[in-house]
Formats: C-alpha cells, sequence, structure tokens
C-alpha cells in the first residue's frame, strides 16, 4: 500500500499540495489534470528526484520519504521513453534486474507474464 499524507512541494513558483493518496494493494491509479497541474511533480516527489515534505510518505508499511531514489523501490515509465531508445521492452526490464542485481530466475517469469 503506497500512503502519502500531508505532501507539498514547491517547483518555481508552483506550489503542489498540501495532498493525501492511498492506493491499495493490487491497485493501479492514474494521474489526471491539465498540463501544469503537478502531474509530474507528484511523481517525481514520489521517487524522490522532486525535493519535498510530507507528514507521511510510506510503501508497504515502511516510510520511504527520506529514502534516496535507489533505495524507494518505486519503478517509473515515462510517457517518452529516452534511458534506452535502443532497447525494446524485454530488454530495459532485464536491465533493471541485472542493475540491482536480482535473482534471474525470479525474474524471468516476471518479465514473461509483463510482456
Amino acid at each position: 500500500m503506497l500512503v502519502v499524507e500531508g505532501l507539498r512541494a514547491r517547483v518555481g513558483a508552483f506550489m503542489l499540495g498540501p495532498l493525501d493518496v492511498r492506493v491499495a494493494p493490487g491497485c493501479v491509479h492514474a494521474v489526471l489534470g491539465p498540463s501544469g497541474a503537478g502531474k509530474s511533480s507528484l511523481l517525481a516527489c514520489l521517487l524522490g528526484a522532486q525535493p519535498a515534505t510530507a507528514d507521511r510518505l510510506s510503501l508497504d508499511g515502511h516510510e520511504i520519504g527520506g529514502l534516496p531514489i535507489e533505495r524507494r523501490g518505486i519503478g517509473f515509465v515515462p510517457q517518452r521513453p529516452s534511458l534506452f531508445p535502443h532497447l525494446n521492452v524485454r530488454e530495459q526490464l532485464w536491465y533493471g534486474v541485472r542493475a540491482r542485481r536480482l535473482p534471474a530466475d525470479a525474474a524471468a517469469a516476471a518479465i514473461d507474464r509483463l510482456v
């Protein structure tokens, strides 16, 4: 479960929040709104790429607000993929598995389900 309570962030003159969000395990949520509404800023805050404050920011019961990006366990697929334009979807997923040194046998089944 993702729990966000009182999330606030300043991006230039734009102020995001305070915002409360709860996403139950197994649920998929979409972030919708007009240009400039703060959708990308919200996602950047959850990832840890944008400085933010929150009363609570937890994932599966673990506080992640103070963790760096690489320790939050959150993946992000941008609308316009540009990180590895030469790799297909399966190869990009395998890149993450190798980078995190995850067991290949467990990852293979998960990747097969996704692609």
